[in-house]
């Protein structure tokens, strides 16, 4: 590849981390989150990653995720509350029914694509990509499971943009805790948490960086 391409690659990956991605805050507190807002809470919890082989041009991976936070979910609730006219009892049942899939387990909404479409499939054995779940507490983890949306539904496209007829679309599940010591691997203490792709055709992480409690004056 001539320099002048490559210094274009270069120019837009710069371009990319220029722009950065609003904190998240992990507080577990109930909101009254406004069905209007739902596009800007969902722009706070997606991140977007990619990464090209520089000598052939091609795309190895480009990949959104989406990490279902108790905010992420309320923000959903009251989008789909809003659409379908549900009442208070509905959207508790709702809320009720958001807050046990938080306690199983760390969600990830993942869609993804590459040159060659068979190096986004996630959940073959043969998959080019060790997944991981880390934080800047040192905790690397694996997921749990993960789950092959085939067919995904006009709601699901509605609702999380990044899923086109063009992506493969997965829900990931990573534990909850931490197994040496029983404490919660995503929580408000983190200064931040990474979804990272890695392998052979390269690396791609999507970091969510935790808003940090303000200190009391003294």
């Amino acid at each position: 590849m001539g320099r002048c391409l490559r210094a274009a690659f270069l120019l837009g990956g710069l371009l990319l981390l220029s722009c950065k991605a609003p904190t998240v805050n992990l507080g577990d507190v109930a909101k009254e989150i406004k069905s209007k807002d739902y596009e800007a809470y969902f722009e706070t919890w997606t991140r977007h990653g990619e990464v090209y082989n520089l000598d052939t041009l091609e795309n190895s991976l480009k990949v959104s995720a989406t990490y279902l936070s108790w905010e992420m979910r309320q923000a959903y609730v009251a989008r789909y509350c809003a659409d379908y006219g549900l009442d208070e009892a509905g959207k508790q049942a709702m809320l009720d029914k958001e807050r046990a899939a938080l306690e199983a387990s760390n969600e990830f909404l993942v869609a993804a694509t590459a040159t060659n479409q068979k190096w986004a499939y996630f959940h073959k054995a043969d998959s080019p990509w060790r997944i991981t779940l880390i934080t800047n507490q040192g905790v690397e983890i694996p997921y749990a499971s993960l789950e092959r949306v085939r067919k995904p539904s006009a709601m699901l496209i509605a609702y999380f943009p990044t899923i086109t007829i063009y992506r493969e679309v997965y829900r990931f599940y990573f534990p909850l805790v931490e197994g040496a010591s029983g404490l919660r691997i995503i929580k408000p203490a983190l200064k931040s948490f990474s979804l990272v792709f890695a392998g052979a055709l390269g690396r791609v992480e999507l970091k969510w960086k935790v808003k940090q409690p303000k200190k009391a004056n003294p």
